[in-house]
């Protein structure tokens, strides 16, 4: 395990103390936790600009254009129905 030193300003310090404080977890374990979910948002927006992301959000989103316009068939047949009772 590594020991990261950081600048921070003293109003953060303050603010980062006292929320750890108050939810009775260490300092160590939030930084660690905060700084594991920032790299796997960074992991996900670099996987998102990806251009395999892309081509599968395509089909995707021409699969959910496909099925809403069944959905919407199936409905407009179903009021048919209901307008012949």
């Amino acid at each position: 395990m590594k020991t990261v030193v950081l600048n921070l300003e003293d109003s953060l310090v303050r603010d980062f103390e006292e929320s750890c404080r108050d939810r009775g977890d260490s300092e160590s374990e939030v930084a660690s936790r905060l700084l594991t979910r920032f790299l796997a948002v960074q992991q996900l927006r670099q996987k998102q600009n990806s251009e395999g992301f892309a081509v599968a959000y395509g089909q995707l989103a021409e699969d959910d254009i496909s099925l809403a316009e069944s959905g919407i068939e199936a409905y407009n047949k179903g009021l048919a129905a209901d307008d012949v009772l």
